[in-house]
């Protein structure tokens, strides 16, 4: 068992002196919220994007982020992507499909640079 502990110790230190990131490379990260609800909204009567904004309410929102990051060597490189959708906090499991997801609000926005 010891043996496993130095193990995983020294992987730990093997990837966290690893100099290849520069800090534009891509990102995600997933969280929640609790007490809140998602509001689906667009900021253009015209146009087919819609955003997801976390407000106060009785749910519990997850949302999804993803940054592809930006190549320095090019302009106008780089998007983001979000998924963003409530639940019932009393839910245990979930397994939403096809038109159950838009009662759940279930939204996903791409932003490009």
């Amino acid at each position: 068992m010891k043996k496993f502990y130095l193990i995983a110790i020294f992987s730990l230190f093997l990837f966290a002196c690893n100099n290849d990131d520069d800090g534009y490379g891509p990102t995600y990260d997933y969280t929640f919220t609790e007490n809140s609800e998602l509001t689906v909204v667009s900021y253009d009567t015209e146009s087919y994007i819609k955003y997801g904004e976390v407000n106060p309410g009785e749910k519990l929102v997850f949302e999804y982020r993803y940054d592809a990051g930006v190549d320095l060597n090019m302009s106008d490189s780089g998007f983001t992507e979000w998924i963003k959708f409530e639940i019932d906090p009393e839910l245990e499991q979930f397994s939403y499909t096809d038109t159950e997801l838009v009662a759940i609000d279930a939204v996903y926005t791409k932003s490009c640079f």
